[in-house]
């Protein structure tokens, strides 16, 4: 009988294993490229109201066979290099599709589609000739397809018929009806494997928050257990939910959390050591507030604990600034856990903004609890209406209070809006309120919501509606023993500001369009306009359609509200252009 050797089996092995692996990808196909968007509204290919010649570049991926496809890792590149790598938690569908636009905000059904936008912030695809690559984790080659100059006609080009067609022109293949169509067929019509459940991040692109309270993470006398248990349950959560920043509360062993982000390779990490008690900070036994976040995405960073010059446990004893307060002074910010600010700027589809976002674990609701909690959060509404008030504020955390009106102790933060505004033009949204209100719940068990977001008017435009979450996905039934009592919420902001090509782009921090505050946006009717900057300047506005005609156009005065005539009769999206001699801002309304 013939002996095969271990170095013949395991080579074997590998030559199945290398077959298989081929023939997986292969079912992997490019159905459709977008490298040259027409000029004017029909450009519009994401269906964000603003036709880009980079973001509405896009390349659809179709797979061919019954199972679902892990694309973890797997990057689309041309030429030129990478442009997109998919994220850990995405998969196609059998029979599916997945389309990448360049940027933007992809406002659309898609025929059910995945959506993403590209990482790099662009695709880049050469409307002269260009190889558009898929490569798996493994950096080897799934699909690709060479084109030369037929990309560069005001169209797509895609397979006729779809799938195993040979390319060509989009107009040609719908004899002259359809210039592309991302995320269908070539009739418009949705390929079977599309049902519209995306991953657990259906937005794609943008900068994308979470709060989370990790209930006493790594302590071994409270909370969860066993803590690597607990350790583990927690990376799987950050992994899967794959935000930029973190901002997490009660993380009580620092060491653990060091062991955790250092088996995430794209995460950097940052706690404070400011906490509650006499002392301060013990490893392993007091709750810190923490910052987890990209490097790649997040930059220029830095950290700082707040309000320390209030606090007689961090000035030297003196409480002249808060000798009102409610209780003992030495009790301030729950008896020393201070606000911790991360400063960075964010590198978010191919444009930059500096944030800052405060992370806060406030005093509980209990004895003198609200009392306390509302002189803290207070002194803290000052200080960024005071020393932050031009600055794009995150202010996130475990609030231990819900937002209902009348009832919090956030109260001066609900009613400091835009359509009632403080002294200090600081305007606030809570967006996670609108889930509070409806009765939603962030605390297991119970209908509490009690972790939130908000956000200063300077993001109000840059805050994706609708993208708020609170991750129930997780909660199973061992949740409270192994994890956490409190659930992740999570926001997405897009910092696309990406004008015409006949316009001017606004580079400047202090300009115009960080003076220019639009609300109520999403409406169901008029719209207010505040430019909060006095200027000699006439600045004239107009609203487009979706098909790019003016519907309403004026003059604006600088320094007073004003109602525009807006007469957005239909739900849609349009598109507001103001215009001074020197800038041009374009905001995007949704009207619903």
């Amino acid at each position: 009988m013939k002996t095969t050797t271990p170095f013949a089996k395991n080579t074997l092995l590998l030559f199945l294993f290398f077959i298989l692996s081929l023939h997986v990808q292969s079912q992997i196909i490019i159905n459709e490229i977008h490298a040259d968007p027409a000029t004017g509204i029909e450009g519009d290919a994401n269906g964000d109201g603003i036709r880009d010649a980079s973001q509405d570049e896009f390349v659809e991926l179709y797979n061919t066979s019954s199972n679902s496809i892990n694309l973890a890792g797997w990057t689309i590149s041309d030429e030129f290099g990478v442009r997109h790598t998919f994220a850990a938690t995405t998969t196609i569908p059998p029979q599916g599709t997945i389309v990448v636009f360049g940027g933007g905000t992809p406002n659309g059904d898609f025929g059910d589609s995945k959506i993403r936008t590209a990482i790099s912030g662009s695709l880049g695809f050469s409307n002269a000739g260009d190889t558009v690559i898929l490569k798996n984790d493994n950096d080897v080659e799934v699909a690709s397809y060479e084109y030369n100059n037929e990309a560069s006609d005001n169209q797509s080009i895609t397979r006729s018929p779809d799938i195993t067609g040979d390319f060509t022109k989009h107009l040609t293949a719908t004899n002259g009806s359809l210039r592309f169509s991302p995320g269908t067929k070539i009739d418009g019509s949705n390929f079977p494997g599309n049902d519209g459940n995306d991953d657990p991040d259906p937005v794609a692109g943008g900068l994308k928050v979470v709060t989370w309270n990790v209930e006493w993470f790594g302590n071994t006398t409270n909370g969860p257990s066993p803590e690597n248990t607990q350790k583990q349950r927690v990376k799987t959560i950050i992994q899967t939910i794959d935000a930029d920043i973190f901002a997490l509360q009660e993380i009580a062993d620092e060491n653990l959390m060091t062991e955790l982000v250092d088996e995430l390779p794209e995460y950097e990490w940052s706690f404070s050591i400011y906490t509650s008690g006499s002392g301060n900070n013990s490893p392993g036994v007091s709750q810190k507030v923490a910052f987890i976040y990209k490097p790649a995405r997040i930059t220029n960073v830095s950290f700082e604990g707040l309000l320390l010059d209030l606090s007689p446990k961090y000035n030297g004893g003196n409480t002249d600034e808060i000798s009102d307060y409610p209780t003992s002074p030495s009790q301030f910010w729950s008896s020393g856990r201070m606000p911790y600010m991360l400063s960075a700027t964010a590198l978010i589809n191919g444009f930059s903004e500096d944030i800052k976002v405060i992370n806060i674990h406030a005093k509980a609701g209990s004895n003198n609890g609200p009392i306390r909690r509302a002189y803290d959060v207070e002194k803290l509404k000052e200080y960024i209406d005071t020393d932050l008030g031009n600055e794009n504020v995150i202010l996130l955390g475990d609030y231990n209070d819900n937002t209902k009106n009348g009832s919090s102790t956030y109260d001066d933060y609900i009613f400091d809006t835009a359509s009632n505004p403080g002294n200090d033009l600081g305007y606030y949204e809570i967006v996670t309120r609108p889930l509070d209100l409806a009765g939603e719940n962030t605390f297991v068990g119970n209908n509490r919501f009690i972790d939130h977001i908000t956000i200063t008017d300077e993001l109000t435009d840059n805050f994706i509606p609708g993208s708020v979450k609170v991750h129930k996905e997780f909660v199973g039934s061992d949740y409270t023993d192994t994890t956490s009592d409190h659930i992740p919420v999570s926001a997405r902001f897009t910092f696309d500001s990406t004008l015409g090509t006949d316009d001017v782009k606004i580079t400047n921090a202090l300009s115009l369009k960080d003076q220019i505050l639009v609300y109520p946006n999403p409406t169901n009717g008029p719209i207010n306009v505040l430019i909060k900057t006095l200027t000699k300047d006439d600045l004239n506005y107009f609203i487009y359609d979706i098909k790019g005609a003016i519907i309403s156009e004026g003059v604006l005065e600088t320094g007073k509200k004003q109602q525009l005539n807006t007469n957005l009769n239909a739900a849609g999206v349009y598109t507001l252009k103001i215009v001074s001699p020197q800038e041009v801002v374009v905001k995007k309304i949704i009207r619903y």
